[in-house]
């Protein structure tokens, strides 16, 4: 956890404001994030070498960020962030995505079995999400608010879980598939 050192640069969290910062590799030591790149406004890559948990505001306001792979959203850190696509495949718990203005596409591996209720509510850009593997339950509101939600894709799964309570307030030409 942090702090670390990465090479000769001491990391204590508080990357935080470092507006010149274009790309950063971090190790498998580090698991959160913990708000730390906020208003890193040149920061295009973000390269994780394990999965690490983004909470609290991890990427608000990183305006050139777009992809993010192995980065586990926790509670509110993507809020205000410009991230577009995520990909999930730790065998930890997803916390909230809800707000998370910009995001347009979701991959959950198939180390992921929940999605907890409201975690990607009021993404209102959100239009993909895709399954791939062994998902057993979706809280509610998981979708709500997702004005953009074009397609929801359970092809790769085994089984596909009770999403009713799950698309509240969705558009009403949403396409769901299942396995054949």
């Amino acid at each position: 956890a942090l702090p670390i050192t990465l090479g000769e640069y001491a990391w204590d969290s508080k990357m935080r404001q470092c507006i010149n910062l274009k790309r950063i590799v971090l190790p498998p030591t580090i698991t959160d994030l913990k708000g730390s790149f906020g208003y890193c406004y040149s920061l295009e890559a973000v390269i994780l070498k394990s999965p690490a948990t983004a909470t609290g505001n991890t990427f608000e306001y990183c305006r050139k960020l777009k992809t993010v792979k192995n980065l586990i959203p926790g509670n509110n850190g993507l809020n205000n962030s410009y991230i577009e696509e995520i990909e999930i495949d730790a065998a930890m718990a997803i916390g909230s995505c809800s707000y998370a203005k910009c995001l347009r596409s979701v991959v959950v591996g198939s180390k992921i079995t929940q999605i907890p209720s409201n975690a990607f509510s009021y993404s209102k850009k959100l239009s993909s999400i895709k399954f791939m593997g062994a998902i057993t339950a979706i809280g509610s509101s998981t979708f709500s608010y997702c004005y953009g939600l074009k397609r929801i894709d359970f092809t790769k799964c085994t089984a596909v879980p009770t999403i009713a309570s799950a698309i509240v307030d969705v558009p009403k030409d949403i396409e769901i598939l299942v396995p054949a």
